[in-house]
């Protein structure tokens, strides 16, 4: 080779990256029953979701919600601004301004929260000359406790911004997730 840049090399391009804490923020009874669990209460009333036939005195040590159906981890509200123990899992999204993609998605805790079955997840992006929304709502792969989705930037323009708007997943036990804005730059 007599200089220059082979037809077959690659070129790497840095992308940042920066996680976001998918908070439970509620435990909603007919997303539980439709996928074979059930809403219980312990003594001080607080709410749990265990397997339909799961015995009455069997133990349990999971996340917890109030009588209202909203989140609470150790009788503490859960904050949407930042993280508490009991977290779902982290949410994300990425932006490659060469390639005018994103790609984003979350990971839940699937062992503590159940694994995803329906999620809801738009996202907004930001260019030079224009703006664009993108659904991702859907279905994760049955089984995954992780989901993910990337898309080409239609909009004219280097992308200049993206946040996800409206992230919120939905859990085999009842519980829903929230992804309280991962965004980018970060």
């Amino acid at each position: 080779m007599l200089g220059g840049t082979p037809a077959n090399a690659t070129t790497e391009v840095e992308v940042e990256t920066l996680s976001f804490p998918l908070v439970a923020v509620a435990l909603d009874a007919d997303v539980a029953a439709a996928n074979g669990y059930e809403l219980r209460a312990d003594d001080s009333g607080l709410l749990y979701s265990v397997p339909v036939g799961t015995p009455a005195d069997a133990p349990y040590s999971g996340p917890k919600a109030s009588s209202g159906g909203e989140a609470v981890v150790a009788n503490e509200s859960i904050s949407p601004f930042g993280s508490v123990a009991g977290n779902c899992g982290s949410s994300y999204i990425y932006v490659s301004t060469a390639n005018k993609t994103f790609l984003t998605g979350y990971s839940i805790k699937s062992s503590t929260y159940g694994l995803p079955v329906s999620h809801t997840w738009e996202v907004f992006v930001d260019t030079v000359y224009g703006a664009g929304y993108y659904d991702l709502g859907g279905f994760p792969p049955w089984g995954q406790s992780q989901w993910s989705a990337s898309r080409t930037i239609v909009e004219s323009g280097t992308p200049l911004y993206a946040t996800v708007t409206q992230g919120t997943v939905f859990t085999v036990s009842g519980w829903v997730c929230y992804a309280y804005g991962p965004e980018w730059p970060p």
